[in-house]
């Protein structure tokens, strides 16, 4: 008896040594996708100011924590595949995108990111919801309506490319979720557009007539 007990100790005692290392990559890798969260925010910020020299820089500041939480996880695919990981790429996806949307450049490729396929189009759905803010305040700057054009018409491509995805959710990681708000945010967009257009209009429409009435007011010869 004694010894089967020491023998199912020494298997405690390997299972404990595993345990304490797996357990120690795990708190070093929340603490790392904290920062790829952080960063990809601050990311979005600096690129709603037009600041992109630092949109860039804290970009790849979060990219590279992304991949020490990778190298760090390899050996536990149990750990790099149970959920926060994904979220911490869908974010960075979120902040790359939405980086090189609004500036109309060509979007970075998952593989390019180092993310899964599943992060990088939930990414791309939440980036929908920047570029909307976006145009906003561009509208509330003072841009024409019509030139935010493009970027809803953006907004409703990307809608059309992800609403055909009709998979189970397990694979799909809330995508389908994202995909119902992203449609209302296009008609939301859409109505702020159409707004701004009629107040655009009225202020020019007032305008002109108190132009007229000011020239109409002068004397003959004045």
């Amino acid at each position: 008896m004694k010894e089967v007990v020491e023998a199912l100790a020494e298997v405690v005692e390997r299972a404990r040594e595993e345990f304490d290392k797996k357990d120690a990559s795990r708190e070093e890798a929340l603490r790392l996708c904290r920062e790829v969260t952080r960063n990809s925010a601050k990311a979005i910020k600096h690129a709603h100011r037009g600041e992109w020299e630092e949109a860039e820089g804290t970009l790849k500041a979060a990219g590279e924590f992304l991949a020490h939480v990778k190298r760090i996880l390899k050996p536990y695919p149990e750990l790099l595949y149970s959920g926060f990981v994904q979220d911490a790429e869908r974010e960075y996806s979120e902040a790359a995108l939405t980086l090189s949307l609004v500036r109309g450049k060509s979007p970075p490729t998952p593989e390019e990111l180092g993310v899964e396929v599943t992060s990088y189009l939930n990414g791309l759905a939440e980036a929908m919801g920047e570029l909307r803010r976006h145009v906003v305040d561009k509208l509330r700057a003072g841009l024409p309506p019509q030139e935010c054009e493009p970027l809803i018409s953006l907004m409703d491509e990307v809608y059309y490319l992800l609403v055909g995805l009709d998979y189970p959710e397990a694979m799909l990681q809330g995508l389908r979720r994202r995909v119902d708000i992203l449609r209302g945010l296009i008609e939301k967009t859409r109505s702020d557009v159409a707004s701004a257009a009629m107040q655009r209009e009225l202020e020019e429409h007032l305008r002109r007539i108190r132009r007229e009435a000011e020239e109409s007011g002068k004397e003959p010869g004045a």
